[in-house]
C-alpha cells in the first residue's frame, strides 16, 4: 500500500464529508464513505438505508457497490474512510491539525442530533 500524504488524507475525508452530506440533503443519515486505491478514490457513497428501505446500504457497502470491480489482492491495497456525524472511523489513516480544525465547520448542518436520531428512528 501506498503511503499517503495529510493533505490527500484531508481530501479524501473532504469527499466523505461531501458524501455524508448528500445523504443528509436525500433525507436520510449523514454518514459517508470513500474507497481510495494508490492515492486515487475508486468508489464512493452514503448511508441510503433510510431513503431506499435497506438494511445493507449503509455508507460502506454503497461505497463499495458504486466502486470498481476490483481482485481481492487489489481491495487489500485500498483504503476505506468513513465519516459519520457521530464519529470519524478512518481505516489506517492520520488526521492532520489542519483537517481536524476545519471539521465542525464543515460538520455544522448535522449539529441538531435531535433530527438525526428522528431520521433514525424512523428507518
Amino acid at each position: 500500500m501506498i503511503e499517503l500524504t495529510t493533505d490527500q488524507i484531508d481530501a479524501f475525508l473532504a469527499e466523505a464529508i461531501a458524501e455524508a452530506h448528500l445523504g443528509w440533503d436525500e433525507g436520510g443519515i449523514p454518514i459517508g464513505s470513500v474507497l481510495v486505491k494508490n492515492g486515487v478514490v475508486i468508489g464512493r457513497g452514503h448511508n441510503r438505508r433510510h431513503q431506499q428501505g435497506s438494511a445493507i446500504l449503509h455508507a460502506e457497502m454503497d461505497c463499495l457497490e458504486n466502486a470498481v470491480r476490483l481482485t481481492a489482492a487489489d481491495y487489500r491495497e485500498c483504503v476505506l474512510s468513513r465519516l459519520s456525524h457521530r464519529a470519524i472511523c478512518v481505516a489506517e489513516l492520520r488526521c492532520s491539525t489542519k483537517f481536524l480544525r476545519s471539521l465542525s465547520e464543515r460538520m455544522l448542518p448535522f449539529a441538531d442530533r435531535k433530527s438525526i436520531s428522528d431520521r433514525a428512528a424512523s428507518s
